[in-house]
């Protein structure tokens, strides 16, 4: 296990833009992110956005709610940006995650990058190594882990976005080892609730427990 860990934080730690495939790595990343503004008028969207407003006064508004004039505290703004991305259920699908992977980690990947200051090449590493993390997790988990009842969007994504955090935050080897060993204490999500607001909730609390890993491991 320490082992199989140290190998992934290798992975998220050391993988440059230049190690990625060049034909469609930056193209992955745009079609998902355009879906935002469709949803902002949906239910969940509506009280999504409305969540940042009382938990973050007093805090620090580094990133933006997508499609909104609201800039909050990047762990809010990945939690709005993340339910409202899942609203419509109409995202991105793959078949090792089982599950849906781009919504959490754009949002998570927006509000590190607008916090950190990273620029569109830091921004879309990030996304790319936390899509692996998610897809190799898938792999070696499911179908297991799904049909026994976890939402892997939720379970499994939180670590990818934590990898994606990590790599963008530039944390170090051991920092990312622990970032993803605080990520997995926060991963959670059920199937059972599927069908209420709680499932495209699930896309933003692993935006949001992603990053908070990773920047509570950045601060000690």
């Amino acid at each position: 296990m320490h082992e199989r860990g140290r190998r992934l934080a290798e992975f998220i730690v050391k993988t440059s833009l230049e190690d990625c495939p060049s034909e469609g790595v930056v193209r992955s990343a745009g079609p998902p992110s355009t879906r935002w503004a469709s949803c902002w008028p949906e239910p969940t969207s509506r009280r999504a956005y409305r969540a940042p407003g009382r938990p973050c006064r007093g805090g620090i508004s580094l990133a933006t709610v997508v499609g909104t004039p609201l800039k909050t505290a990047p762990g809010w703004a990945a939690l709005a940006n993340g339910a409202a991305g899942h609203a419509h259920d109409f995202d991105d699908t793959n078949f090792a995650l089982l599950g849906h992977p781009s919504v959490p980690l754009l949002s998570t990947a927006l509000a590190a990058a607008e916090a950190e200051m990273a620029d569109g090449r830091a921004l879309v590493l990030g996304y790319v190594v936390g899509f692996e993390v998610d897809v190799t997790l898938g792999r070696a988990l499911n179908p297991d882990h799904y049909t026994r009842g976890w939402h892997a969007t939720s379970s499994i994504g939180t670590l990818g976005c934590a990898a994606a955090a990590a790599r963008i935050m530039g944390l170090d080897l051991v920092q990312t080892r622990n970032a993803l060993a605080i990520a997995a204490s926060h991963a959670s999500g059920l199937k059972e609730n599927f069908g209420s607001m709680t499932k495209p909730y699930h896309a933003g609390h692993a935006a949001r427990n992603g990053l908070l890993a990773a920047s509570s491991r950045a601060r000690g």
